[in-house]
Parts: C-alpha cells; structure tokens; sequence
C-alpha cells in the first residue's frame, strides 16, 4: 500500500509545460440542444459554468433526448 501511494504523490508533481490554443469554445446550457458560442466563461470544479445543467423531461419526469426528439437539436438557447 504504501509503494502505490508514493508513485501516485510522483504522477502527481510531474507536470510537463506545455502549450495550447483554444480556437472555439461552446457551452449547452440544456442537454442535448444547440450550444452557444462563448468568448469567456467561468469554469468551475464542475467544469465551464451552466454546461449541460439543465435537461428537458417529458410529463412523467423522463429525460428527453435527441433520439426520440431530433428538433432539440435546433432549439437554441440565449443568456438574458
């Protein structure tokens, strides 16, 4: 147990410099519908903030999805 724990604090500390460029950035703020194009955002332990937090549910609170309803592919989304 102890020689695990010692590679894994080394894995850790070995970090590499190095570079990249981001030439897009989406967010989908509701699951499985159009992303929105973002030129800054927060990101958070949870990941960029309010990407995919929401979700659509039919009347009996069952998870709507692109295969059973492709126009969500269309619907888009606006911050106000």
């Amino acid at each position: 147990m102890t020689e695990k724990i010692r590679v894994w604090q080394k894995r850790t500390t070995d970090i590499l410099p190095m570079s990249i460029t981001i030439a897009e950035l989406y967010c989908y703020p509701i699951k499985s519908c159009r992303g929105c194009t973002l030129r800054t955002t927060e990101i958070g332990r949870m990941g960029v903030r309010f990407d995919r937090q929401w979700l659509v549910v039919d009347d009996t609170g069952m998870f709507v999805a692109q295969r059973s309803a492709a126009g969500m592919a269309s619907a888009s989304v606006r911050y106000a």
